[in-house]
């Protein structure tokens, strides 16, 4: 009878093959964990980017009347309204064009390609499509996922926040609200 001492050779690579696949295993839960993690906090930002234009919306409700926010668009193209709304007192105006212009550079900073858009849905003949504070508005947060495979053109549309907007890596949030 021959006694058995110790693992063979055989043995312990089997064990080696083994451990190894499981270790490779837990790294890869660990990729979709991270990128998992991401694609989360950007859906958040993007939502609290639309819960902030909308607060601000309500703050300025003479704005909202007058239609300052009604078709906000990227608007900081490169330079800020001119004014401080904080030591100064400002106009329904001024303040909509200082809050656009805030949005927007939060935005931007905050999510990758990010921008964002406010429109009035008040398509109502009867009172000649004013937009008003009892006007349903929608707010629109695009930005850009990360493509794991290419880089690809800024390519960002308001219209495309369908289904097909996950085909460019495009990612969409809308908040409808009354101010």
């Amino acid at each position: 009878m021959i006694r058995q001492q110790g693992f063979t050779l055989l043995e312990a690579l089997i064990a080696l093959v083994v451990v190894s696949i499981g270790l490779l295993g837990l790294l890869g839960l660990q990729a979709v964990s991270l990128s998992n993690t991401h694609v989360s906090a950007t859906r958040t930002t993007a939502n609290d980017a639309a819960e902030d234009i909308a607060e601000r919306m309500r703050s300025n409700l003479a704005g909202v009347d007058a239609n300052h926010y009604a078709s906000i668009d990227n608007p900081s193209a490169g330079k800020a309204p001119g004014v401080d709304c904080v030591t100064n007192r400002c106009s329904a105006e001024q303040m909509a064009a200082v809050d656009a212009y805030t949005w927007d550079q939060s935005i931007s900073a905050r999510l990758p390609n990010g921008r964002g858009q406010v429109d009035c849905l008040d398509n109502d003949p009867a009172d000649g499509d004013a937009c008003s504070r009892k006007s349903p508005h929608r707010v629109t947060v695009i930005w850009r996922e990360r493509n794991r495979q290419v880089e690809r053109q800024n390519i960002q549309d308001f219209d495309a926040c369908d289904d097909a907007a996950d085909e460019i890596d495009q990612r969409c949030f809308q908040l409808e609200f009354v101010p």
